[in-house]
C-alpha cells in the first residue's frame, strides 16, 4: 500500500515540476512578446528609430515574430514598410501595420490562453499532489497501526504460549501427586484397619456394651420419686 501511494505521489510530484515550467515558460513568452511589441515594434511604427539601428532592431523583431508564430509573408514585408518615414507610408503600408498590430494582440491572446490553462492545470496538479500526500501519510499511519496490532497480538502469544507451557508442567508432574496422595490414603487405611484388628477389637471384647433406657421407664422412675417426696 505504501509503496503504490509513494510511487503515485513521486509520479504526481513529476507531473507538477513539468506543469509548473510550462507555466514559467509561458509566462516568460507572454512578457517577452510584451517587450517586443513595446520596446522594438512600437519605436518602428512610430518611426523613432532610422539607419542601421532601425535595420537591427527590425531583425529582431522579425526573429522574435517568427519565434512566437507571425505570418511569414507578413513578416517578409514588414522590414520595408517600418524603415520608410512616416509621411511616405501609403495605403498598403498602412495595411501591413495594422496587420502587426493584429498579429501582436492575436499572438498575445494566445500565449495569455496558454498561460491561464497551464496556471489552472498547475492548481490541479497541486491539489491532486496534496491528495496524494494525505494518501502517503493515512498509509503510514495504516502501517504503524497495523504494526501495533501485530506487536500486541505477537505478545498475547508469547504469553499464551507461556501459559501453556506451565500448564502441561503442571499437568505433566499431577501423576506424581497422585501417586503421594494414593501412598499417603493406602498408609492411613493400613493402620486403621490395624487398629480395628488389633487394640480396638480387644477392648470391644471386655467393655460390656450400656444398654440405654426407653423413655416410658425413665418416666416411671420420675413419678415414683415424686410420690416418696410426698
Amino acid at each position: 500500500l505504501i509503496t503504490a501511494e509513494t510511487k503515485a505521489l513521486a509520479t504526481c510530484a513529476s507531473s507538477k515540476k513539468a506543469v509548473a515550467s510550462e507555466v514559467k515558460l509561458a509566462d516568460k513568452e507572454c512578457r517577452q512578446l510584451g517587450d517586443v511589441q513595446e520596446k522594438m515594434y512600437q519605436p518602428l511604427k512610430q518611426a523613432h528609430v532610422h539607419g542601421a539601428a532601425a535595420r537591427k532592431q527590425i531583425n529582431a523583431l522579425c526573429k522574435a515574430g517568427q519565434k512566437v508564430g507571425f505570418h511569414k509573408e507578413l513578416l517578409g514585408v514588414a522590414p520595408a514598410v517600418l524603415r520608410k518615414e512616416l509621411a511616405r507610408r501609403r495605403t498598403f503600408d498602412q495595411l501591413v501595420v495594422k496587420s502587426l498590430d493584429a498579429e501582436f494582440a492575436k499572438q498575445a491572446e494566445a500565449l495569455r490562453s496558454k498561460l491561464e490553462e497551464t496556471q489552472q492545470s498547475l492548481e490541479e496538479q497541486e491539489q491532486t499532489l496534496e491528495s496524494k500526500k494525505k494518501a502517503v501519510a493515512t498509509a503510514k499511519e495504516t502501517i504503524k497501526e497495523t504494526n501495533r496490532q501485530i506487536e500486541e497480538a505477537t505478545d498475547a502469544v508469547e504469553t499464551g504460549r507461556r501459559s501453556l507451557a506451565a500448564a502441561k508442567k503442571k499437568i505433566k508432574g499431577l501423576p506424581s501427586v497422585l501417586k503421594k496422595v494414593q501412598r499417603n490414603y493406602d498408609r492411613v487405611q493400613g493402620r486403621y484397619d490395624k487398629f480395628r484388628g488389633g487394640p480396638l477389637s480387644a477392648y470391644l471384647k471386655h467393655q460390656p456394651v450400656r444398654e440405654v433406657p426407653d423413655d416410658d421407664e425413665d418416666d416411671m422412675q420420675v413419678d415414683a420419686t415424686l410420690d416418696d417426696e410426698e
